[in-house]
Parts: structure tokens; C-alpha cells; sequence
């Protein structure tokens, strides 16, 4: 079951030829690392582009939001094992 968070995290990311990717992530200060991106998606929002991922720390699933407009990523949802 997936719990909604929308909270503002900090993310390393890296962004290679064929688009972004999460690698690491902070939340509650604590530090979690992206072993899989598993699904990633894109929708419009105003102005910008919402770049969404599905991402799995080995453990645990989290959604992962990038607004491309305010460069702001956010904690959507997480499915605690």
C-alpha cells in the first residue's frame, strides 16, 4: 500500500544522454540510495514538466517528483516493506 508524503527532499541525481536519473535521496535525515529506477513518467504541470520515478532502495519503493520549472524535487508516496 502506498502511503502519501509530499515532502520536499534533497536528491543527487545525474543526468546522462538518455534522460535523468535519482542515485541517492534524503528524507527525514536519513540517506537512501536508488539501487532501481523501476518506472518513470512525465506529465505537464503549468508552465513545466513533472519528471516522476518509481525508484526501489532494496527495501522499501519511493515516487520521486523533479518539478523542471522550479528545480524542487519532492517525496510523492512510499510503500514501506
Amino acid at each position: 500500500m502506498m502511503t502519501e508524503i509530499n515532502e520536499p527532499i534533497e536528491v543527487g541525481a545525474v543526468f546522462l544522454k538518455t534522460g535523468l536519473r535519482p542515485v541517492w535521496f534524503l528524507w527525514k535525515g536519513r540517506k537512501y540510495g536508488v539501487e532501481r529506477v523501476s518506472y518513470r513518467w512525465k506529465a505537464k504541470k503549468g508552465d513545466g514538466l513533472l519528471h516522476s520515478f518509481s525508484v526501489f532502495d532494496g527495501i522499501n519503493t519511493f515516487e520521486l517528483n523533479y518539478d523542471s520549472k522550479s528545480l524542487a524535487w519532492r517525496l510523492g508516496r512510499v510503500s514501506e516493506a
